[in-house]
Order: structure tokens, then C-alpha cells, then sequence
């Protein structure tokens, strides 16, 4: 759509709610194990899997089939639940009890019908609803913003928002434009919207995760962005992201999984990964791989925005375990 440097350098920028069961004994708890599968029994690999408490009507835990379609959720207290899976625009929903040590559920997911908003195989029906010259308007922002000349940008959006007002990608460039000035609140506004509009549109849901991040609204991050990569499971901006969440919400050791996810599928070039990572590391103490990690982004941008304080750090760091010794 429009250039990759502009989406990375604005996505730089769920803890879920507690069990209603978290007292009970750890005796009490157990696994659900389980299958996704489409209506001709096909495996449904990286389909978003949770469990909601019906009670609360929260999700307290959350996964992804493997290849296979399979998955595993353990240290869940006994209870009835329901077992969402999530693949694309689609899911599908069952109860299960787990009264013993184990219990197994199968979900089935149906092929989206033609008048549905879209999937992540197909074209969505509100792109077929955008009017030509209102495409036309957005091309021209595209390459203006390639072009790094915003105000142009921002003046043909308008005109395509003019002529279709509910156009997501317009809303959706508008608002990473106004993440990029700072503009967070503002940028959220439009991004909501755009999902409003367009609820298969997974750029809108990662480009609104990245903003919730920069107003500190962490659990609305992991939320939003959980569902941006169930519409787009190879964007690495949203696992990205998600790292960012999780050290918002101090939990390093799930950050860094997420942001060893993005790190395998970001382009190699991306070096702010390591940054990142260093502050989750730094986080659990872990200095050693804070420093490595510091230095590999060093290797990769010596000279970049963040070099002199990644510098810093790394030399604070050395100076604390000098001390310790």
C-alpha cells in the first residue's frame, strides 16, 4: 500500500481479566486440549484460540494452533468455559466442562459466505462499495506520502473521505499520519473508525494497537492486535507491538517471545528488535542479554536515532555489573 519505512517507523511507537476461579487449589486445575478444523475436516493452523469465562464474559487465556490444528491451554481452574477459535474474519464457539485433569473439544470453522465482510483470502465488500475517484484521491495520497509530502498526503485523504466517508484505508493512512506527529488520541480516533467501517481490515487493528501502546493503554493493545494478526498472521509489525504491550504490563518473559516472533519475521535490516528486547531483558535482570542485544543494534545502526542512548544504556549497564563484582 504505501511504503514500508512509514508503516515501521509509526509501529515503533491482553493481559486478561483474572479468573473468577484463580482461588482454587492448584489440584484444581487442568488442561483443555482441542482441534480446529474446517467443514471438510482440514487442519486450521494459527487459528487464535481462547477461553472465555461465561461468567465474566472475558477471555483468562488465549493460543494458536499448530500446523496440525491443534492446541493445548494448561493451569485452567475447573469450570465450564467457552472455546472461541478465531481464523480471519470467521470463528467458532463450544463449551466445554473440565472437571478432571483433561478435557478435549473439536471447533469447526465454515467457509465465509459471499456477502460477508470479507476474509483473509478474500477481497472485502466494502472495497467493492469505494466509489473510482475516491481511489483515485487515495493512490495520489500513497504516493505522496512516498514522497514524504504530507500535506499533500493529508489533502487528497480528505477528498477521498470527502466522497466516501467510511473508505478504512483512508482513515486507517490518516491515522498512522497522525500517529507520526504525536497526534495519539487523535490518530486512535480514526483508526477506531476505520475498524468500524472495515472490521477485516488487519492494517486498522495493528496501526490502532500501535497507538493504544503510545497512550499506555496496554491492554487494549494486546486485545486489538490480537486481532489484527487473526486477519494477518505474517505481520510482523503486530508481534512486534505486542512485545511492546506486554513490557507496558511487565510481563518480560511474553514480550520476548513476541518480539523473538517479529525479529524472525521482520526484514533483517530491522534493528530496532534489539532495542526492544533489551528493555525487556533489562526488565528481568537479565543484563548479559541486555547488552547483547544492545550491541547488535549498535552493529546494525551505529549511527542511528536511538544509537546514543542504546550507547548510554549499554554503558550504564557495564558500569552496574562492575560494581556488583
Amino acid at each position: 500500500m504505501f511504503r514500508a519505512a512509514v508503516l515501521t517507523a509509526v509501529l515503533f511507537t491482553l493481559s486478561f481479566a483474572a479468573n473468577a476461579q484463580a482461588n482454587q487449589s492448584l489440584s484444581q486445575q487442568g488442561s483443555i486440549l482441542g482441534s480446529v478444523v474446517t467443514d471438510q475436516n482440514k487442519p486450521v493452523s494459527n487459528a487464535r484460540i481462547e477461553v472465555h469465562d461465561l461468567l465474566l464474559g472475558t477471555a483468562i487465556s488465549a493460543t494458536y494452533t499448530n500446523q496440525a490444528g491443534y492446541f493445548e491451554i494448561d493451569n485452567i481452574g475447573f469450570g465450564t468455559y467457552e472455546i472461541v477459535a478465531i481464523s480471519g474474519v470467521t470463528d467458532s464457539r463450544e463449551q466445554v466442562r473440565l472437571q478432571t485433569m483433561q478435557a478435549t473439544v473439536t471447533l469447526r470453522l465454515y467457509p465465509q459466505r459471499s456477502d460477508d465482510a470479507g476474509s483473509a483470502n478474500t477481497v472485502s465488500v466494502s472495497d467493492f462499495k469505494i466509489p473510482k475517484k475516491a481511489r483515485e484521491a487515495m493512490q495520489k495520497a500513497e504516493a505522496a506520502v512516498q514522497a514524504l509530502k504530507t500535506e499533500e498526503a493529508l489533502a487528497h485523504i480528505g477528498i477521498a473521505l470527502q466522497i466516501y466517508p467510511r473508505y478504512a484505508a483512508a482513515l486507517t493512512l490518516r491515522g498512522i499520519m497522525k500517529l507520526d506527529t504525536h497526534d495519539a488520541q487523535n490518530a486512535a480516533s480514526d483508526l477506531e473508525q476505520a475498524i468500524q467501517c472495515d472490521p477485516a481490515y488487519a492494517l486498522a487493528y495493528l496501526a490502532l494497537g500501535a497507538t493504544y501502546n503510545n497512550l499506555s493503554r496496554f491492554d487494549d493493545s494486546i486485545r486489538t492486535i490480537d486481532r489484527g494478526i487473526a486477519l494477518s498472521p505474517t505481520s510482523w509489525q503486530g508481534y512486534y507491538e505486542l512485545g511492546k504491550a506486554y513490557i507496558g504490563k511487565g510481563d518480560f518473559t511474553t514480550a520476548i517471545k513476541q518480539l523473538n516472533k517479529a525479529e524472525d519475521m521482520a526484514p533483517k535490516d530491522f534493528a530496532l528488535v534489539h532495542l526492544v528486547k533489551a528493555h525487556a531483558m533489562l526488565g528481568m535482570k537479565d543484563y548479559s542479554s541486555a547488552m547483547l542485544e544492545l550491541q547488535s543494534y549498535l552493529t546494525r545502526r551505529p549511527q542511528g536515532p536511538d544509537s546514543e542512548a542504546a550507547r548510554k544504556t549499554l554503558d550504564d549497564v557495564r558500569s552496574f555489573l562492575a560494581r556488583s563484582k
